[in-house]
């Protein structure tokens, strides 16, 4: 768990640089952020989770011969792997238009904005 947490404080920073408008700030954590995210949960992480299975198949064992909590257990870090993966597309879309604009919109508060109207 702390492998996944460890992003989190620069995330949580740079939400409060952007609410109290210091947009450089907000936009240097957030770039801090998306690099320990990725590093943490693509790299690190997929690296973990690979050499776990492929050592388990290097063996010449098969899925039959594993204890279904050993597959569940796989199958849900496989799942984790997936939804890190599509979290890091939506940090690169962000990404991109922050480099691309200068500036990064808040979806959620325009999101809000217009509930409220």
């Amino acid at each position: 768990m702390a492998m996944h947490e460890i992003g989190d404080p620069f995330l949580a920073c740079a939400k409060i640089s952007k609410y109290l408008e210091r947009e450089m700030a907000a936009n240097v954590l957030f770039v801090i952020f998306a690099v320990v995210f990725i590093g943490s949960r693509n790299i690190v992480f997929g690296i973990f989770l690979v050499s776990i299975l492929v050592d388990f198949f290097w063996r010449g064992r098969k899925l039959s011969e594993a204890p279904p909590s050993m597959l569940y257990l796989y199958a849900g870090l496989v799942v984790l792997y997936f939804i890190s993966l599509i979290w890091t597309v939506y940090i690169l879309q962000i990404f991109s238009k922050l480099i691309t604009e200068k500036k990064a919109e808040d979806v959620r508060s325009i999101a809000e904005d217009t509930k409220e109207r």
